[in-house]
């Protein structure tokens, strides 16, 4: 991993736990982006769930490469072998990436150095570039730039998960994450973290998300949409809330329309006066 010019003079390690079931096709991609971070003191902690497809001799190969440490076994699911992740890690701060996602390369630079800098900060998190399979560009998340983390228990979730990163206390706090979600359990912890945990916003691109045809996000939207009013109900959301609001108009009007092609889409965002950013603007 390359060098870099952090003014402080303690650097705080950073571990960062890799989910991977099958995931061969981009982990290579995934393993090339934590070489390239720009921040030295990193570990790299692989829960693999009994892969089949080559991964294991992909991440045999990248532990003689980066700091890696890595167990392959059969798991309940993607929040279990996260939090097996975080049970093994050793650092101050920690975050989690999935297979076939990608750090920029100051990410965890960027992230360290605000919590060397505040002690007592639980929870940070910047903008995600939405890719491809061919990781060209989609779309940004976090479009409505909200950077109070007490408003995710107002509004729908606009925290991205591959652009967070925790303190140790704030897992130690506020996790583990639920294992009885499949899709929304990072959404699951923010708000818990909202709640009580202090959080900041860093106004950089720190990840690229990938949507693809195998992906959970992009072949099982309708399964987040039905989990994604459970845990906010369940986090103490009250139904006189924006999230409502925000809820249906996607349901209603901004899905159908992202999916409305050229010109119609162009026309009718004008007409509607979308915000820059949103979904269905190019």
């Amino acid at each position: 991993m390359t060098s870099n010019s952090l003014a402080h003079p303690h650097r705080l390690c950073v571990s960062v736990v890799v989910p991977n079931f099958n995931g061969a096709r981009f982990l290579r991609r995934t393993f090339a982006s934590l070489e390239a971070q720009s921040y030295p003191r990193i570990e790299v902690i692989v829960i693999d769930g009994g892969s089949t497809d080559g991964s294991l001799e992909l991440i045999e190969e990248w532990a003689e490469r980066i700091p890696l440490r890595w167990i392959s076994e059969p798991d309940s699911g993607q929040a279990a072998a996260i939090n097996k992740g975080f049970r093994m890690a050793t650092g101050e701060v920690m975050g989690w990436i999935n297979s076939d996602d990608l750090l920029t390369p100051r990410s965890v630079e960027l992230a360290a150095s605000r919590f060397s800098a505040d002690p007592q900060l639980d929870f940070v998190w910047g903008f995600c570039l939405v890719v491809d399979a061919e990781e060209r560009p989609l779309t940004i998340q976090n479009p409505y730039v909200r950077a109070d983390l007490t408003q995710l228990r107002k509004h729908r979730n606009f925290v991205s998960q591959p652009g967070s990163w925790y303190s140790r206390r704030a897992v130690e706090t506020y996790g583990p994450l639920s294992e009885r979600l499949h899709y929304l359990f990072d959404y699951d912890f923010f708000l818990r973290v909202a709640d009580g945990g202090r959080a900041e916003f860093i106004p950089e691109v720190m990840a690229w998300f990938r949507i693809h045809d195998a992906s959970k996000s992009g072949s099982q939207e309708r399964e987040f949409l039905r989990e994604e009013p459970r845990v906010y109900r369940s986090n103490a959301g009250r139904w006189l809330a924006p999230f409502w609001f925000d809820y249906l108009r996607y349901r209603i009007w901004e899905k159908p329309i992202y999916r409305l092609k050229e010109p119609f889409r162009v026309l009718l965002r004008r007409v509607m006066r979308l915000p820059p950013g949103s979904r269905i603007r190019s």
